[in-house]
């Protein structure tokens, strides 16, 4: 690997013939140098600091000075915020390439995102360098831009204070907020709830997750931590699967021959469906194919449903 005198970062076999090229020719490469960060994300800066090539690997982060360039993007709780080729800031939910948010500053090729170190704002620029688009957030030094657990894109002070967000903070008191918190979960594996999840909720090792995340989404509704899909059941007041069921309650699975069994949370309750999302789920067996998982047109499981058990909310 060579980074040449225009700035650009060259791998050269042993033949000598280039095999990839960083693409930043006519930089002025003096004193510049490659960082491996602490979020895992690799980038190539300039002697001022500033970033000129990143892997595209950050987790989430992106601190004050630093720039999301054209298909650069960062990941964070199901979720991927791309700065796109043709200018436009898109969050995007990863599970489904769902659009979330957008900037709307499309049709300008060479867009890029910046997180200013002198106000703390988040702007889109031009190739020109004329703002198209910016945060409005209190103009603060040493913040940062990260993705929230709830699908949007915010700004925190250098305390970690939420400033600003795409989208608003849900209530999570209310049902409401506990239903759309819960949804903005879908598509994580293991590891991205572990990184969200307190204690005692937060497990030193892999374990059936399903009973966890159906109590830390209801844990405003009155409902305790839990790792049992039964325990759950069994602590709250339930009924059989002919009785009736409500959104926000917990559904509770088992079948044959299984000691715990599955469960997962109500979200929708419409034209006699159960709409449920549900932790552990899918059809992967290990921490990381194993993800929060809706299933829109009934309960995954329809025949070995128990019954469903009813927090109580706000």
């Amino acid at each position: 690997m060579h980074i040449q005198t225009d700035g650009n970062v060259v791998i050269y076999d042993p033949s000598n013939n280039p095999v990839w090229s960083s693409g930043t020719g006519q930089t002025d490469a003096t004193g510049g140098l490659f960082r491996l960060q602490d979020d895992g994300n690799l980038v190539y800066q300039a002697a001022d600091h500033s970033v000129i090539w990143n892997s595209a690997s950050v987790y989430g982060v992106l601190y004050a000075g630093e720039v999301l360039r054209d298909q650069w993007m960062m990941r964070k709780y199901g979720f991927r915020l791309v700065m796109q080729h043709d200018g436009n800031l898109v969050l995007l939910r990863e599970s489904n390439s769902t659009v979330v948010w957008n900037s709307n500053t499309d049709v300008n090729v060479g867009a890029y995102t910046i997180l200013q170190a002198t106000d703390g704002n988040l702007v889109v620029y031009s190739s020109a360098k004329t703002a198209l688009w910016y945060s409005g957030s209190p103009h603060q030094t040493g913040t940062y831009a990260t993705i929230e657990s709830w699908g949007a894109v915010g700004v925190h002070s250098s305390s970690g204070s939420l400033l600003w967000s795409s989208t608003p903070k849900p209530a999570s008191t209310s049902l409401d907020g506990i239903v759309a918190a819960a949804l903005s979960y879908e598509g994580n594996d293991f590891y991205d709830m572990q990184a969200i999840w307190p204690a005692p909720y937060h497990q030193s090792s892999v374990i059936d997750w399903c009973a966890i995340f159906a109590s830390f989404v209801t844990r405003n509704g009155g409902v305790a931590y839990n790792a049992s899909s039964i325990g759950l059941y069994d602590s709250l007041p339930h009924n059989s699967p002919a009785g009736s069921i409500r959104r926000g309650d917990i559904i509770y699975y088992k079948k044959a021959g299984v000691t715990d069994g599955h469960t997962g949370f109500v979200y929708d309750v419409s034209g006699g469906i159960a709409r449920t999302i549900e932790g552990n789920a899918g059809s992967g067996t290990t921490a990381s194919t194993s993800h929060v998982k809706r299933y829109p047109d009934g309960p995954w499981d329809p025949s070995a449903v128990v019954g469903y058990a009813h927090p109580t909310y706000a």
